[in-house]
């Protein structure tokens, strides 16, 4: 295999394949490691394997070459978290991450959140999954760290997803970001 110039090592041959296939309004999700990307993909999207990565750098990389969306009201969503994480303020870190690359990639716009449930749904109709290897701890404010728990993350040529056991980030040719901490 040749390496290419100007192309992230980070980018797999069957990951910038897909890349170069999508069209405006296709979406690609950015998942961590327990995100049911098997099940997601059955009935639709391609799945990618990145098992040895994290969504932050993977969404870093896909940026260098993928356009966002200028003409979605929001290139990125990330899936928002459940209320019950919401009420004991749950801190996603990870958001902030997303807000500097995707600024960094000329978005001038905010990261969507998006509903649990509805993430999945959106996450069925996207062009492709790339299932990572991305474990994140979550952290309550003022509480104790809950290890371990996982983080998904969706893209597409438009949009971006990403889920933290709902930790996703979702890319298109615009940049769709939705991630979401949820205990148990």
């Amino acid at each position: 295999m040749v390496v290419l110039k100007g192309i992230p090592s980070v980018l797999s041959p069957e990951l910038l394949y897909t890349l170069a296939q999508m069209g405006h309004g296709d979406e690609l999700v950015l998942a961590d490691a327990n995100f049911p990307a098997s099940s997601i993909c059955a009935c639709g999207p391609t799945q990618i394997r990145a098992d040895g990565l994290g969504i932050p750098k993977l969404l870093e990389a896909i940026l260098k070459l993928l356009p966002l969306d200028t003409y979605a009201p929001s290139p990125a969503a990330v899936m928002d978290l459940v209320d019950s994480d919401k009420q004991r303020r749950l801190a996603v870190p990870v958001w902030a991450t997303y807000t500097q690359l995707l600024d960094q990639a000329g978005s001038q716009s905010p990261i969507e959140k998006v509903e649990r449930s509805a993430f999945y749904e959106r996450a069925k109709k996207a062009f492709a999954v790339v299932a990572t290897g991305d474990l994140h701890r979550k952290r309550i404010t003022g509480g104790r760290d809950h290890p371990d728990l996982p983080l998904v993350c969706c893209a597409s040529s438009e949009m971006v997803h990403k889920r933290q056991l709902q930790y996703h980030l979702g890319l298109s040719s615009s940049i769709c970001t939705g991630e979401s901490w949820s205990s148990r």
